[in-house]
């Protein structure tokens, strides 16, 4: 399962703008790019021998790819709107070190594993979602990960079902209930 969450941040920047577009072209150039992309991800995977590597193609991917602004203001959830600017601006770039520290770690994982994208839909006036599966080579059952795109970048990663973004926001409000509603209870526990 990590390795899957890997690669749903390793993988994807398709570059389309919902307004004024035809969706099906746009679902066919998001599975394109979610494709192509992919098979770059894969390859690095396979020739980049050094974690120093790996990380700065993971660090690059991320920044690119993915609306990290947005997907940081999500799973912070009611919490953003109480949160001074400090706090914000340090939540962000603490989430932000935080995916690449977690994720990166996670490349050890990889043992040949696919990519294949399976079709694409409009979701909503403005999002695009992306289906693909991650087929081990050892005969496992494939794993369903959905790519939820918004202005041509990542915005949700689901895999079997599951929203990454719900789940690290149900985690960060845990963490800020539990300690009397302060987001600086989060930031203290993402700069450990």
């Amino acid at each position: 399962m990590r390795l899957i969450v890997c690669f749903a941040f390793l993988l994807c920047f398709p570059s389309l703008v919902m307004a004024d577009v035809d969706p099906a072209v746009s679902t066919k150039q998001a599975e394109k790019t979610i494709s192509d992309l992919g098979a770059q991800a894969i390859s690095a995977l396979e020739t980049e021998t050094s974690d120093t590597k790996r990380t700065e193609v993971f660090n690059r991917l991320l920044n690119d790819r993915f609306d990290m602004d947005t997907i940081a203001r999500f799973s912070l959830g009611r919490y953003w709107s109480v949160a001074t600017t400090a706090e914000q601006k340090t939540y962000v770039r603490l989430f932000k070190k935080m995916v690449i520290d977690v994720y990166s770690q996670r490349f050890e994982d990889y043992s040949g594993q696919k990519f294949d994208v399976k079709g694409a839909k409009a979701v909503g006036r403005k999002d695009v979602l992306v289906n693909s599966l991650i087929v081990s080579p050892n005969g496992q059952p494939p794993v369903k990960v959905d790519w939820r795109l918004r202005n041509g970048k990542i915005i949700d990663v689901v895999v079997e079902g599951v929203s990454m973004s719900v789940t690290q926001r149900s985690e960060f409000n845990s963490i800020i209930q539990r300690n009397g509603g302060k987001v600086s209870a989060l930031i203290e526990h993402l700069e450990k």
